[in-house]
């Protein structure tokens, strides 16, 4: 068995971040003629492998920002035989509760294969994290993704994991490039393994200034998306305009028009000083 994870090694497959996998499913599972089916506001990887293929993406109308489990398992086709779900989502930082997230897997056809995107897990205290480890044991056709992208400020590295029924990474591994991990990056990964002080002392100082960012954009009547995330969606008007003006001021926040929000940016949460920065210079913008 692996370390925490309690599962045996062959139900883990490493890969260049969650991106290898997200792009692996698409190969594995799609081609002309079939779609996947994931949530509007999701990330945008989704597509981009799912039209790399030749496949049709099946956009599910958003629910309150968030993924709408109900309309989505609703919309499953006979062409469908992929669903990407982010379990915290990117953009919106919008999660499924765990009561929700069960319910999906457990009415998904198994014909279907089920990706959960578990990328900002991390950002949940331990406790109310969903159980998706061994989720696979019970429904071979869900993948977990994981990576050590965020909370591990390891994203240059390019490394992350997917957890899933031997079978179904046996899959993956065929259509996989070698030495997609690097060993400087296979030694990161394995260092921040060992290291429970940093991502525990993250996800504390994270939630803290989201919460503190938060109450500021509240205090002056500007509307936010309530994040799970590291990150938070906030509505400022002319979206890409904002970002310009952030970026000649030295403050890099994303645009989100590409995601049908031209009115909004994402900002993510940083250390108080670069929190105080941005809040400043984005009151001085948006009062002009």
């Amino acid at each position: 068995m692996f370390g925490s994870l309690n599962v045996a090694p062959d139900c883990i497959l490493p890969g260049a971040g969650s991106s290898d996998h997200i792009i692996l499913a698409a190969r594995a599972f799609l081609e002309p003629g079939r779609a996947a089916l994931l949530s509007q506001y999701s990330f945008a990887a989704y597509q981009g492998a799912v039209a790399s293929v030749g496949a049709r993406s099946l956009v599910v109308p958003a629910k309150a920002f968030g993924v709408d489990i109900e309309r989505m398992l609703g919309s499953i086709d006979p062409a469908v035989t992929l669903m990407y779900v982010a379990t915290i989502n990117n953009p919106t930082g919008t999660r499924l509760s765990n009561e929700q997230l069960q319910f999906l897997v457990e009415r998904t056809p198994e014909r279907v294969v089920l990706v959960l995107d578990d990328a900002y897990r991390d950002y949940l205290e331990p406790a109310d994290r969903p159980d998706t480890n061994r989720v696979f044991e019970k429904h071979p056709n869900v993948i977990v993704l994981r990576t050590f992208s965020k909370i591990h400020g390891l994203a240059g590295l390019r490394v992350g994991y997917a957890l899933g029924d031997p079978r179904m990474l046996a899959i993956l591994r065929r259509l996989q490039m070698p030495f997609s991990v690097s060993a400087i990056a296979e030694a990161a990964a394995v260092a921040a393994l060992g290291d429970e002080k940093f991502p525990s002392e993250a996800r504390s100082l994270s939630s803290n200034e989201r919460a503190r960012v938060a109450s500021a954009l509240e205090a002056v009547g500007i509307e936010y998306v309530l994040s799970a995330g590291n990150f938070i969606l906030l509505k400022v008007g002319a979206g890409r305009t904002v970002f310009q003006q952030l970026m000649r001021r030295g403050i890099i926040v994303r645009p989100v028009d590409n995601y049908q929000l031209p009115e909004w940016i994402r900002v993510s949460i940083g250390l108080p000083r670069e929190n105080d920065s941005f809040l400043k210079n984005l009151l001085d913008i948006v009062r002009q």
